[in-house]
């Protein structure tokens, strides 16, 4: 075998072992199929070139088989798959250093600290550089194999498809990929380092931005939204005195001014989860990100501010169709998180909570006569309360005939629906009253039945 080749198979074990704060890598499944691809290239032996031939090749086969698992269909991965798996994990790593970064963008680092990272850092680039091209042909020098497939599935090319690009605001996070993947030092590349992370965060949070938390008997973790809704404030028709509260109280929220939590309150289909989920889409280049909490999850609130005031991004905890009944008691726990409690909440944290109950907690007359609790009153006022300690309350009420029509023509132009206005106001009013009653969901309801009856099939 070539001098060259054994040296670098060499110096990769040593590399790996150098790994220091960036250490999490190791632990990735491909990265430990790639370590011992390395270890069975070191210690090949001619004399039992038939068992090695065979573990040589699985090996190779089943690292570009799980690279290929993991980003054949992420269309924006192009380039030597394996150089691109190296950055994601770089980028998303959860460890001292990204963690500083991501919670302030001019966080002076112990010297000591950096001087580790920028070793850790040409460490890793040592294995970036020794790709699938590099370990094809080293391979080739070892055994009789006369092709192996390239652990590329498409060109490198900075940027990504249009069809990607206009379903991001930003590109910044591409540009990082980009200067690394170039990069001939990255022990020189901490500042974009600082920059990505304190921009996109780095672990689960640089992946997502829309979160769900899930709770697994007493153990609660939170789980990344792949495909969140991805509707935009511009897609959202009237209401708009309704959404500039929203919008205006969140943009003090994401500049670290003062801003309160929030209760949209008013009739089912009129848009309060929607007005939610389209401002994460408009500002999450502003560092922000969504945790969806269901109110039978609400125990666990302590636990999630014990784990986001760590973090430097900032979060809305939204809860959505927010009401309990009488004798539930988990409503103490929202309570004191929004008011009262003896741990503050988190600056980087703030709630927002959708319902169609103005009082979230259901009231019965029967509560009302007398009961054998001396302060039944008390606790009647203390249930009705709950509401109050929300700062802002939002109010979306159904639209009247005029407002409906004008929604309905809004969403009819935007999907491009070439109908006579006067027939369009006609049906419309006309679907209303067959199913769901005014609201700007059944506009949209309609508009879908309309499009599907008026476009060609594909």
């Amino acid at each position: 075998m070539n001098t060259t080749y054994k040296k670098q198979l060499e110096q990769a074990l040593i590399h790996m072992a150098g790994i220091t704060i960036y250490r999490n890598i190791l632990n990735d499944e491909i990265v430990k199929k790639y370590s011992e691809l390395i270890h069975l290239l070191n210690g090949y032996s001619a004399a039992k070139s038939n068992a090695n031939f065979s573990r040589l090749l699985n090996c190779y086969h089943e690292i570009l088989s799980m690279l290929i698992y993991r980003y054949s269909e992420d269309h924006h991965m192009t380039g030597d798959l394996w150089k691109m798996h190296i950055i994601h994990l770089l980028l998303s790593d959860e460890n001292p250093f990204s963690l500083a970064c991501e919670k302030a963008k001019d966080f002076n680092l112990p010297e000591g600290l950096l001087k580790i990272v920028k070793m850790d850092l040409r460490h890793i680039q040592f294995l970036f550089n020794l790709d699938g091209d590099i370990l094809q042909t080293i391979i080739k020098s070892k055994v009789p194999v006369d092709t192996l497939p390239a652990w590329v599935l498409r060109a490198y090319n900075k940027f990504p498809p249009a069809s990607y690009a206009e379903n991001e605001k930003s590109l910044a996070g591409f540009d990082t990929v980009h200067v690394l993947y170039c990069s001939e030092n990255w022990e020189l590349e901490t500042d974009t380092l600082k920059t990505y992370y304190y921009q996109f965060g780095c672990g689960i949070f640089s992946q997502y931005k829309a979160f769900r938390w899930n709770q697994n008997d007493a153990c609660g973790f939170l789980t990344g939204i792949d495909k969140p809704d991805p509707i935009r404030l511009s897609q959202l028709i009237s209401y708009e005195r309704e959404r500039s509260i929203v919008i205006k109280n969140t943009m003090q929220f994401i500049h670290g001014l003062p801003c309160n939590n929030v209760l949209l309150y008013g009739d089912r289909g009129t848009g309060k989860s929607a007005t939610v989920k389209a401002i994460l889409n408009e500002y999450a280049d502003y560092r922000l990100r969504l945790i969806e909490v269901s109110k039978y999850h609400l125990i666990s609130l302590p636990q999630i501010m014990e784990t986001l005031q760590k973090r430097g991004l900032r979060f809305i905890l939204f809860i959505d169709d927010l009401s309990f009944e009488s004798d539930e008691s988990s409503y103490r726990e929202l309570k004191s998180i929004l008011e009262g409690g003896i741990e503050v909440k988190p600056e980087n944290v703030v709630i927002y909570a959708t319902s169609n109950r103005r009082h979230l907690i259901k009231e019965y007359f029967s509560e009302r006569s007398v009961t054998d609790e001396v302060s039944s009153r008390d606790t009647m006022q203390e249930k009705l309360s709950l509401s109050d300690r929300f700062g802002i309350t939002v109010t979306f009420s159904l639209p009247d005939k005029e407002t409906y029509l004008q929604i309905v023509e809004g969403l009819a132009k935007k999907r491009g629906l070439d109908i006579d206005t006067a027939v369009l106001r006609a049906e419309a009013l006309k679907w209303e009253m067959r199913y769901n009653g005014r609201s700007p969901r059944t506009a949209s309801q309609f508009i879908n039945y309309l499009e599907g009856e008026l476009k060609p099939e594909k």
